[in-house]
């Protein structure tokens, strides 16, 4: 799992931090038109009973569903409302048209409900958890968590999502439509207990710690422990930093007062670059 930088944060957070967000953004206005039309096409299909129209509602669901996202991005509109109204609006147009689908295709309902349930139900409470955190939309949740992201919101995760049991089912496959479907309720299971565990990292130090994996985690402590030598130094207390970072901070500036040499060094390193000062760290204390 690769490193994050402050850089990574900066934009997404910057834009869930608004006090104010618009309303009325070219986004919104292609979620509401998406919206509506599928839902009438699926509530014509239903009275209908017409496969094609429904076919039709579906392809206008998704395709619109994609074009909102672009227009969002290549317009700087990402806002939290419109992420909220675009999750809302997709639980509401996959309730009328799987109602069409259970029509269509009778025998298969026992996967429709279980898509429908872990769809309108977990996912959507998972979903709309972006919210704990200073993240624009789902689609930043990799700066939470990129396994849950990976899983979740991810390009092939939404399309397995949104398209899976749906292809099965118009396909007559009961068993791997079902599959497939209980295969989606496990992970949003998985994915609710994650996320509910899940913490924001508050400082650069906390969010480099979580992303450098076991091997650099030793080198991180030796090097906030330097980080805390020299700003102990700076107000007369270096002893009491030091011991009070365990052994391993010990190690890493032993002889802080008495070797000019490293003195010189701890002074030299950048207090916001953990991962380099932990790695200085680990090489002066060998």
């Amino acid at each position: 799992m690769g490193r994050m930088s402050a850089a990574d944060l900066s934009q997404s957070t910057l834009r869930a931090g608004r006090s104010w967000e618009p309303i009325t953004t070219w986004a919104n206005l292609v979620t509401g038109v998406r919206t509506v039309a599928a839902l009438v096409l699926g509530v014509d299909a239903i009275v209908q009973q017409s496969g094609r129209l429904l076919l039709i509602a579906y392809l206008t669901y998704w395709i619109g569903d994609i074009l909102d996202g672009a227009v969002a991005r290549l317009l700087h509109q990402e806002t939290r409302i419109g992420a909220v109204f675009d999750i809302v609006s997709d639980r509401a147009c996959s309730a009328v048209l799987v109602c069409g689908l259970v029509l269509h295709e009778p025998r298969l309902w026992p996967a429709l409900v279980v898509y429908l349930a872990q769809f309108m139900v977990l996912d959507c409470a998972i979903t709309l958890s972006f919210l704990r955190w200073p993240i624009v939309s789902p689609n930043y949740f990799y700066e939470v968590d990129r396994t849950v992201f990976r899983w979740n919101w991810s390009k092939p995760a939404k399309a397995i999502n949104n398209v899976g049991v749906v292809v099965f089912v118009v396909s007559g496959l009961l068993w791997v439509a079902l599959a497939v479907a209980l295969a989606q309720a496990a992970v949003k299971v998985w994915t609710a207990h994650r996320v509910l565990r899940s913490t924001w990292p508050r400082t650069p130090g906390e969010r480099a710690r979580r992303h450098a994996g076991r091997g650099g985690r030793r080198r991180l402590r030796l090097g906030a422990a330097a980080v805390r030598a020299r700003r102990g130094r700076r107000h007369g207390r270096c002893g009491v930093d030091v011991r009070s970072g365990g052994r391993g901070a010990g190690r890493a500036v032993r002889g802080a007062g008495a070797d000019r040499r490293q003195d010189r060094a701890v002074r030299a390193w950048p207090a916001a670059d953990v991962g380099c000062v932990g790695a200085r760290a680990a090489s002066t204390s060998r």
